[in-house]
């Protein structure tokens, strides 16, 4: 996250909000994708993993590690 954001019921600014402040820094897991939304997983260190909705300017993504990693090879 790159900045402190509400985590959502819906993908929208009017959906009620759940309770939870998502902390600037903090790792999320995205599930979904709709419109400028994510919905995230987030596994707080003093509760259960819960899902929600936040606006995707809120999030920093880093490209994933790929599944396989090739190793270089020399032409004889």
């Amino acid at each position: 996250m790159i900045g402190n954001v509400w985590l959502r019921q819906l993908p929208y600014y009017a959906s009620p909000r759940m309770g939870l402040i998502l902390p600037e820094g903090r790792a999320v897991e995205i599930l979904e994708t709709a419109d400028n939304w994510y919905r995230v997983r987030w596994a707080p260190k003093d509760r259960a993993e819960v899902e929600g909705w936040v606006p995707a300017q809120w999030v920093g993504t880093v490209n994933p590690v790929p599944q396989t990693i090739g190793t270089p090879t020399t032409d004889q």
